[in-house]
């Protein structure tokens, strides 16, 4: 359950001995669409031509146009290293009106070019770190179940005691809790947390404080920065971790 705070912990180890800046996609783009760009983007021709702009901004915009077509071209785009490649993204980005499975594919064409061109003009080297969920600033943006043990409905003074904790902790980490809601035995949280924030301590510490005032929550926590898994989701892994201690007991 940890891993994925493993996972942070080791980008922010990695991006301590780089030599540059880094940005963090903000939006959320699900991963394999994210890999299907990045596949795409090794077999795409670079033949962009700057005099060509509106061409490619009516392929982008065409409902029912061809799909691929339109990736490609936005490959071409974001990858040309061309200011009125970016300002076109920029425009198209704001003005969206082709096929909606277009639009992740224009937030990823958009930051990659932002990238690229701020890397050449600044003459530093710039990392991308993009993840299902997105981030803002320097942190990125976590999906994070917490449950109470035996999984027994949580009252209502121990929703109170779980909202104002996390909120305090998160805050006073430079993390922010965007959303929290509480159903049954389990809160599902929506948080953006600092890169440099060491998270498995402070979800740890979080944890003990609230079982001061009962002793009612699992040590045990999901945490991903994927995607946000559903009730069913949710509520199967819980169910396993349940039967899991149960076994151990």
């Amino acid at each position: 359950m940890n891993e994925l705070a493993n996972l942070h912990e080791q980008i922010t180890e990695m991006l301590n001995g780089f030599d540059g800046d880094y940005q963090i996609m903000e939006q959320e783009v699900d991963v394999d669409v994210q890999m299907e760009y990045y596949e795409l983007a090794e077999e795409v021709v670079m033949d962009f031509d700057e005099s060509n702009i509106e061409a490619y901004e009516n392929l982008i915009q065409n409902k029912g146009g061809d799909i691929k077509a339109i990736k490609e071209a936005l490959i071409k785009l974001s990858k040309s290293c061309d200011i009125k490649a970016y300002r076109l993204l920029e425009k198209i980005d704001k003005e969206f009106a082709g096929e909606d499975a277009i639009k992740p594919w224009l937030i990823m064409a958009l930051q990659e070019s932002r990238m690229l061109l701020q890397s050449e003009l600044l003459e530093e080297n710039q990392v991308f770190i993009s993840t299902g969920l997105g981030g803002k600033g320097t942190s990125l943006r976590y999906f994070l179940i917490i449950n109470t043990q035996k999984n027994v409905d949580f009252t209502d003074f121990q929703q109170n005691i779980v909202q104002n904790e996390f909120k305090y902790t998160l805050n006073k980490n430079n993390a922010v809790l965007e959303a929290i809601e509480f159903d049954r035995y389990y809160a599902t949280m929506k948080v953006l947390i600092p890169l440099e924030v060491e998270i498995s301590g402070m979800l740890n510490d979080l944890i003990n404080e609230c079982n001061q005032y009962g002793d009612y929550l699992s040590e045990n926590y999901l945490i991903t920065n994927v995607r946000i898994l559903d009730k069913e989701e949710i509520e199967e892994a819980l169910t396993a971790e349940k039967s899991s201690s149960e076994e151990i007991e």
